[in-house]
Parts: structure tokens; C-alpha cells; sequence
């Protein structure tokens, strides 16, 4: 009877991985749109015009997205702005925001991320004070710690995985279901596409939309920008941080509100 189970779970074993070889193969590349998502907090105002602020504040939302896309084969793949237009109310709720943060200090924001699945290797295009970056590196498949829990994204069943980056816990969702080892921004190197991210248990990146037709959209690696490595590219910020604090003390400017 050991004999039969034993038999029995190698065959599933063996089933499964030829299904999953078989779709690898029948899967040339697609599309999948995300939302970014941003979480906000908001400070409020006291003595002249806080109240005009205050109730200003208040019609402000809590969080904000960024519509993007991912662009891949299994050779590579493309994480950038995706061409959905923007909902008009979104793009107001967005302009309102900036005004709250207008005093605070500029953030480095990551444009496109360009990875070559065969080579394991990835281009990161960073915008950062109206200036572009590039950073080539290796990927990191033996960050992640894949677990056991399952969830429906999208039609697709994910499994979790997750690692260290920073001080945050990152959680990966990722389906076997299509067995491309890339994701969103410059999450990879898991047995399947990864459709979600989470910071410390509160969602980023959530896939809403997949199509797995092959793309009409050429991937091409990102040449715009100074290429610098991490050490020069924590430099540049810690130098221009300092010298845009130099000019608001200078013009007396100082932080409200906050993202």
C-alpha cells in the first residue's frame, strides 16, 4: 500500500511538472498592468490659515496609484509606465498632493526596470530631481523564502514568498501558472510571475489585468540617464539632499503634510 502512494504521488509530481514545462513553452510573453499603489498621511495646521488647510487636508485620499505595466517574454521583461489614461479625478487628487508636499524633500523615484532573464542580469532607470540614473546588477533569486499560503489573483492561483529588503518585510505572490521568473518594479526570481507585492503586510503592486498574448511592444533595455552604482548613486542623493535643505532654509521654507 506504501508502494502505491509512494507511486501514486511521484506520478502527480511528474504530471505536474510536464503541465507546468508544457504551458512554459506554450507561453511566448505578455502583458500585465498594475497598480502602484502610494500611502499617505497628512499633518495638520495650527495658528493663520490652519483651518483653510485643515479642511483641505481633509478631502485628500489616503492613498494614491500609479498605473504601470509589465512587459515580458521568457527572455526578458520591461516594468514601466503603462499608456491606460489616467482618471481626471486621480490626476486632481494627485496635483493636491503636491501642494501639501511641496516643502518636502525630493524622493528618488525608480521609471523603468529593464531584466534579461537569460543573462540574470538588470537596468534600473531612476529619476531623481528632474535628472535620470541607470544601474546595472546582478538579480537576486536566493533572496526570497517561498512559503506555503495560496490566494486568487487575477484568475490565478499565487504562492507566497518573502525577504528582507531594508527594514521591510517583503512578501511576494507569484503563480506557477505561468512560469516566468520576473515581476513588477525589480521583484524577480521566483518559479512564476509575480502578480503582488506587499511592504511589511500592506499591498504596493497589485496586478489588474493579464494578457498573456504576445506583446507588440518592443523590449528594449533603458539607455537614458548616468549610469552610477549604488555607492555613487546614495552620494548623489545625500549631495543634492543637502544642498535643496541649504536652499529652503535660505528661502524659509519648511515641510507640511506628508507621503
Amino acid at each position: 500500500m506504501k508502494k502505491s502512494t509512494a507511486s501514486l504521488c511521484l506520478i502527480s509530481l511528474l504530471l505536474v511538472a510536464f503541465s507546468l514545462n508544457g504551458l512554459a513553452q506554450d507561453i511566448k510573453g505578455g502583458t500585465v498592468e498594475y497598480d502602484q499603489l502610494y500611502y499617505h498621511t497628512y499633518e495638520k495646521k495650527e495658528g493663520p490659515g490652519g483651518e483653510r488647510y485643515n479642511n483641505f487636508i481633509a478631502n485628500l485620499p489616503s492613498t494614491t496609484k500609479d498605473m504601470k505595466m509589465l512587459i515580458f517574454t521568457s527572455k526578458k521583461s520591461l516594468y514601466k509606465h503603462s499608456m491606460r489614461p489616467e482618471d481626471p479625478t486621480l490626476s486632481r487628487m494627485k496635483k493636491g498632493i503636491q501642494r501639501v508636499n511641496y516643502f518636502k524633500p525630493p524622493q528618488v523615484e525608480l521609471s523603468e526596470v529593464y531584466i534579461n532573464l537569460t543573462k540574470g542580469a538588470m537596468t534600473k532607470q531612476f529619476s531623481f530631481m528632474t535628472r535620470f540614473f541607470r544601474m546595472e546588477e546582478k538579480t537576486r533569486q536566493s533572496a526570497w523564502k517561498v512559503g506555503a499560503e495560496q490566494v486568487i489573483i487575477q484568475g490565478y492561483t499565487c504562492q507566497n514568498a518573502t525577504m528582507k529588503k531594508g527594514e521591510k518585510i517583503i512578501t511576494a505572490w507569484f503563480t506557477p501558472e505561468i512560469p516566468v521568473s520576473t515581476g513588477p518594479a525589480d521583484y524577480e526570481g521566483l518559479p512564476g510571475l509575480i502578480l503582488s507585492i506587499e511592504e511589511d503586510g500592506r499591498n504596493t503592486i497589485l496586478a489588474t489585468s493579464i494578457d498573456l498574448s504576445e506583446p507588440d511592444i518592443q523590449i528594449k533595455k533603458p539607455k537614458e540617464g548616468t549610469k552610477v552604482d549604488q555607492e555613487k548613486m546614495d552620494k548623489i542623493v545625500v549631495e543634492k539632499l543637502d544642498e535643496w535643505e541649504k536652499t529652503q532654509q535660505q528661502r524659509g521654507g519648511r515641510g507640511d503634510g506628508g507621503r
